[in-house]
């Protein structure tokens, strides 16, 4: 089978691979759809950390094709989802309740091999029977709607807050609906496409680009959510929210990346700067919503690519559109 894969210091690669034979514990599912995601770029431009000839992709979903042995719970013909994060359960952030937060964290994609290829191996743990009426390629959105969820979960919003969302991609607007679902009554959204801005006019009140943002005029925001990855996007974040009020940074920077604070204005306006890192404990969540369009799917899902069109997309400067794109892969 062809598969895409990383070698540091090289742009992705398309290689022969032996399809994998499922262990005990482990299900070989036939991949149906994997999503692109900003993190596949960070690896290969070595800004996040993955094992040297990995097969990437973290983000599908697919048919289960066979067993290992003492796997119960699921059948050839499954449609499922797979969680790409696999903790230890013996570290203390596990035994403290932090598996997101383990010390020895697999990760399909990243450490183990993942979805850009026909077929994948994963621990039956991980893959999640997909709920009626999902499809494959909408289930492909559950990883990263996951992380969201979490997200949403640390910013703790509350009924009836007004909120604004800094980045309208993808990411973005998962996050504007799981507001909504909230109870957060009003949201703007701010990002400098206007493809992306006109896309998101129907899930806000108000869009804006960023020069066009005033903090005096942008009225009170308990919650500010940085969803872009962009550096002056956080700084904008901490002076656009209100006292007291909270600011989640969810875009994924480079590590090496420094962002001016203010530690009085945290001090004496009392705001909440919180991260919040993958998925723990909330896969299950993020299919259900999709399930229930509580999140809808066809707001998020862009293209299809073929496998060969996968290196030099993500070699590209920017992602078209700012929708989840995906590899597709023939049945």
């Amino acid at each position: 089978m062809k598969a895409a894969v990383y070698r540091p210091g090289l742009p992705l690669q398309i290689e022969e691979r032996q399809a994998p034979e499922p262990g005990p514990g482990e299900v070989r599912v036939r991949i149906v759809r994997a999503g692109v995601c900003g993190t596949d770029r960070h690896i290969l431009e070595g800004g996040f950390p993955a094992r040297a000839g990995v097969i990437l992709g973290h983000e599908s979903a697919g048919i289960v094709d066979a067993l290992g042995r003492g796997v119960d719970g699921l059948a050839p013909g499954d449609t499922v989802a797979l969680d790409p994060n696999r903790p230890c359960h013996r570290c203390r952030a596990c035994r403290g309740g932090r598996t997101h937060l383990c010390t020895r964290l697999e990760s399909l994609g990243v450490t183990r091999d993942g979805g850009f290829a026909p077929f994948t191996v994963a621990p039956a743990e991980s893959v999640y029977a997909l709920p009626a009426g999902l499809t494959p390629a909408e289930a492909s959105l559950a990883e990263p709607l996951s992380c969201c969820i979490h997200g949403v979960d640390v910013l703790s919003p509350r009924l009836g807050d007004h909120a604004v969302v800094l980045g309208l991609g993808a990411i973005g607007l998962m996050i504007v609906q799981l507001l909504r679902a909230r109870g957060v009554s009003r949201i703007l959204g701010v990002d400098p496409d206007a493809a992306r801005r006109r896309r998101a006019e129907a899930l806000l009140e108000e869009v804006l680009a960023p020069s066009d943002l005033d903090p005096a005029s942008a009225g009170p925001r308990e919650v500010v959510v940085e969803a872009s990855g962009a550096p002056r996007a956080l700084e904008q974040a901490l002076s656009l929210v209100d006292d007291g009020g909270s600011v989640l940074q969810f875009g994924v920077m480079d590590p090496s990346v420094r962002v001016p604070l203010s530690p009085y204005d945290l001090f004496r306006r009392e705001i909440r700067l919180v991260g919040a890192f993958t998925n723990p404990q909330t896969f299950a969540r993020a299919l259900e919503s999709l399930a229930r369009r509580i999140v809808d799917p066809d707001t998020i899902l862009g293209d299809d690519l073929e496998l060969e069109e996968l290196p030099a997309y993500l070699a590209g400067s920017v992602h078209p559109g700012g929708l989840k794109h995906g590899v597709r892969f023939p049945d």
